[in-house]
């Protein structure tokens, strides 16, 4: 199974796609400040996390204490990123190659 990264100049995010799911590995990275395009549903389970110690305060950023498995690769980027985000195109490969451009080369 190949290895996908969520990187922003702030946060990296390592990651899992399997039928349609993103996996966030431990130890991944997660924006602190939400930003206003961060729908109210995302909050929510954000919040959940944050309450059930899979997200964990450290410094200005939060860390994932466990994997989580999102229904979604734009979900899990969006969870990362605290805001909307397209996760076909955030999370890469090694290569740089999106996700999105791997499963057609899979097709």
């Amino acid at each position: 199974m190949e290895k996908y990264y969520f990187k922003t100049s702030k946060i990296l995010a390592e990651g899992y796609y399997q039928d349609g799911n993103m996996k966030i590995l431990k130890g991944s990275f997660a924006n602190k400040e939400v930003l206003s395009s961060f729908p109210d549903s995302l909050l929510k389970i954000r919040s959940q996390l944050i309450n059930n110690g899979v997200l964990i305060e450290k410094g200005d950023k939060l860390v994932f204490s466990q994997d989580y498995l999102c229904s979604s690769p734009s979900q899990a980027s969006a969870l990362i990123n605290a805001s909307t985000s397209n996760g076909l195109l955030a999370w890469k490969d090694s290569s740089g190659r999106t996700l999105k451009s791997r499963l057609r080369e899979l097709e």
